[in-house]
């Protein structure tokens, strides 16, 4: 791990992935768990608590992209990168699998083998989309680097109109290419309307705007309030002001937040799994029992840490076994890969020269002569 690795972004993504672990604990541990049969112990200043965590995983997600459209837009794609997040997400799949299979949680489903495909919508959704956007990506960057400043601005303000505004044949891959757009025009231009202060007000104001929401919405009916979603203007730029206050942060390299900040993705991967899903938030952790508590604010902060911290650890004891295995198979794909480039091209070229053994390739001129 390489310590010139800029320790403010890397603290952005720690702190983006516990946002999306206390969304999980919002969602999959109480809204999504029987919660309507809980109502007579869940007060509405608790409920207001579990809506307004619950934003965090979308602005995290949002947040996770910025990141990617800064860094991307220039930078070098690739394959190994692609590969090795296809391969830990393997890995992590198959590992929970077996926990899933040899500990009797559930039986295993009919079609378990499509969970362990990282590109199968059932295993990881933002992976899924993330590294179908990324096989995009060599073709996305050469328009965006060629197109003008304003034409950048326009190519934005369309997909926040279509996708966020009107939701016209919405769907996560046509966001993620939007929000990666975002963050490739801050990295292009670094326009002066997000400096520190601004995002402060902006991203101020569209938590008030939320949050206003959200108290009307719960006066009305404190049950079926909509869950929002990462394409919500107010969430986007919350998570582009968070995003660009981080960005002016002058943090210098950090051995201790790199090193935590390397364990991210692994953290979404353990306690994310279809498989861990319902056994982390159902059973091991009774998060309903938490709902009616007057701490209630403090365990929807504390469990998801305790999760992210356990995580966190695993993680740094698994990756001792995987992170060789990895770039040892990475290696092997790769020398596969240039084998196979190179044979083809030997015998484009063969067949070229046979032919112009034979003159046919001459033929055209022949005849037009």
């Amino acid at each position: 791990m390489s310590d010139s690795r800029l320790s403010n972004f890397e603290l952005l993504r720690i702190i983006a992935m516990f946002m999306i672990a206390v969304h999980h604990f919002c969602v999959h541990g109480i809204i999504l768990n029987g919660w309507e049969t809980n109502l007579t112990t869940l007060n509405h200043f608790n409920n207001t608590v579990l809506q307004i965590f619950n934003l965090g995983g979308k602005i995290g997600v949002n947040i996770f992209l910025l990141i990617t459209g800064f860094f991307l837009v220039n930078g070098k794609l690739k394959v190994e990168s692609f590969l090795k997040i296809y391969l830990l997400s393997f890995i992590y799949s198959s590992l929970i699998m077996l926990f899933y299979y040899f500990h009797g949680l559930h039986k295993l489903p009919s079609h378990f083998t499509g969970y362990l495909n990282p590109l199968n919508l059932n295993s990881y959704w933002f992976i899924s989309v993330y590294l179908i956007m990324y096989l995009f990506l060599p073709f996305i960057n050469p328009v965006l680097n060629s197109i003008s400043k304003t034409k950048h601005l326009m190519l934005i303000f369309l997909g926040i109109v279509l996708w966020s505004f009107m939701q016209q044949q919405y769907n996560q891959l046509t966001w993620f290419i939007t929000v990666y757009a975002i963050g490739a025009y801050i990295k292009r231009f670094n326009p002066s309307l997000l400096s520190t202060k601004n995002c402060f007000i902006y991203g101020g104001l569209s938590f008030i705007i939320l949050l206003l929401w959200i108290l009307r919405t719960l006066s009305h009916n404190p049950i079926h309030i909509k869950l929002l979603e990462m394409n919500n203007l107010f969430i986007l730029i919350i998570a582009i002001s968070i995003f660009c206050i981080f960005k002016n942060l002058n943090i210098r390299s950090n051995k201790i937040i790199n090193y935590i900040a390397v364990s991210v993705f692994p953290i979404y991967l353990i306690h994310d799994n279809f498989a861990i899903r319902d056994y982390l938030w159902h059973k091991f952790l009774p998060t309903l029992h938490y709902i009616g508590s007057v701490h209630f604010i403090f365990y929807v902060v504390w469990i998801p840490f305790l999760v992210f911290i356990s995580c966190l650890l695993f993680d740094k004891i698994f990756s001792l076994a995987y992170s060789p295995l990895i770039k040892f198979i990475t290696k092997k794909i790769m020398i596969l890969v240039i084998i196979y480039l190179i044979s083809k091209l030997i015998i484009i070229n063969l067949v070229l020269k046979s032919l112009k053994k034979m003159d046919i390739l001459n033929y055209p001129r022949m005849v037009m002569n």
